[in-house]
């Protein structure tokens, strides 16, 4: 055991006088015999001799390790001061994206018109006939007929008019009729809702004077 010790102690005698001004410890180490700490003891077996030299070797890889480590910088110290003295440089902390925020799915809901005559005489009929798109249960509590006194909903009904979808409407005066609808019911958006709609575009009737038939006289 004590030329174990011995043999560390030549070894850092021998390291510090090789190190001085010497800054490339891989030169360092491969320029250092094992042997060369051996303590000189007179003479010894070859059995020795190698087991002294692998107790050296040893030593001389702890001793050059423990040499790279003081030589190297910190890895935790990367940045300068104004001083010159190192600080730590700051790391942020990754943080996971927020989830992506649905889009909101809202069919658009409207009425679609249409006629089955786009010209009556006054005194005919003529059918109002409505699609109703993202809207359930549709309630309507009039049709508008403009301008007014040009025609009537014939049989009225009586508001609301629940799921109706044909109205049969009479020409009464000349004109050019403009109808529209609105009605409210549910809608569809992200989740079924009360809410209403109305036509997106209206309709037109012609309502043109009502035949008069002369009475035929004969001689």
């Amino acid at each position: 055991m004590s030329d174990f010790y011995s043999t560390i102690w030549n070894c850092g005698h021998l390291i510090r006088s090789k190190f001085s001004g010497n800054k490339d410890l891989t030169s360092l180490y491969n320029g250092i015999n094992p042997q060369d700490c051996l303590v000189s003891t007179g003479r010894m077996n070859p059995m020795d001799k190698m087991l002294k030299t692998r107790i050296a070797a040893g030593g001389l890889i702890v001793l050059i390790s423990g040499l790279l480590l003081l030589s190297q910088p910190s890895a935790a110290l990367s940045s300068t001061r104004e001083d010159g003295a190192s600080k730590p440089t700051y790391m942020p902390t990754q943080t996971a994206p927020p989830p992506p925020t649905p889009t909101p799915y809202c069919p658009e809901s409207y009425i679609e018109l249409s006629v089955d005559k786009s010209k009556v005489r006054v005194g005919e009929h003529f059918i109002l006939s409505a699609i109703y798109h993202n809207l359930g249960q549709p309630w309507v509590y009039s049709v508008g007929l403009n301008p007014q006194g040009l025609a009537v909903v014939d049989p009225p009904f009586d508001p609301p008019c629940k799921n109706c979808s044909d109205f049969r409407i009479k020409a009464v005066s000349v004109s050019r009729l403009e109808i529209g609808l609105c009605a409210t019911g549910e809608i569809y958006c992200n989740g079924w809702m009360w809410s209403g709609a109305c036509s997106k575009t209206p309709v037109y009737v012609q309502i043109d004077p009502a035949k008069i038939y002369l009475p035929i006289l004969l001689h």
